[in-house]
């Protein structure tokens, strides 16, 4: 943990997970962090001490948001996505529907008529849209390349994704708008030969 305004002074180390963590998010009061030990753990703001520890999850955790002071959702490679209720210390009933690894999640935080929505693809191509409240998928598009990262384009409330070799947007019901391959980003030259790598992680400023 560093405290930006002081030249990125390291306040304090978090050590608790058994393997390499894989993700972290934070709100008011918790630090949230994932890893491949299949482990979800909270952590508080003030102590930077673990104040608990979910292990839900089957596989790898991939993701972690918190949408508000007392819920987060988490991903992982198992086809799930996990609420959870940090207050109380619950685990809530997961988000079932991907049929793949999911691979990534992002919190869709600029609608403010509904709060606690995420987004999460996997490697099966499918994109959903979950109301967290609800515990339902609300939107889902299936893709026939496999997904690798979210995040959300804030002015527009769109989804921009990544793929094994490219880019998609899409509008809030997911309907895909546009894609680009890395080629077009790279070079802008359709005769010139793409990167020989895959797209890992994508995200976007306001």
């Amino acid at each position: 943990v560093y405290d930006v305004q002081k030249k990125h002074k390291r306040i304090d180390k978090l050590v608790g997970h058994r393997g390499p963590v894989t993700c972290v998010a934070s709100g008011a009061k918790w630090i949230v962090t994932g890893a491949e030990d299949r482990r979800v753990m909270v952590w508080d703001w003030e102590t930077c001490q673990s104040v608990h520890t979910f292990e839900a999850h089957k596989n790898v955790v991939t993701g972690v948001v918190c949408l508000d002071a007392r819920t987060a959702v988490s991903s992982s490679w198992d086809g799930t996505l996990q609420v959870y209720d940090l207050k109380d210390r619950i685990e809530k009933e997961p988000l079932l529907g991907h049929k793949g690894k999911v691979q990534a999640l992002s919190r869709v935080a600029h609608w403010a008529d509904h709060p606690l929505r995420v987004a999460s693809v996997a490697d099966d191509g499918g994109v959903r849209l979950w109301d967290v409240s609800s515990s339902s998928s609300i939107a889902l598009f299936s893709a026939p390349e496999s997904q690798r990262s979210v995040s959300v384009l804030h002015k527009n409330a769109e989804l921009l994704t990544a793929t094994d070799m490219g880019f998609s947007v899409w509008s809030p019901d997911l309907i895909r708008t546009s894609a680009l391959g890395c080629k077009d980003v790279a070079t802008g030259d359709e005769d010139e030969e793409p990167p020989k790598t895959d797209v890992l992680a994508v995200s976007c400023s306001a």
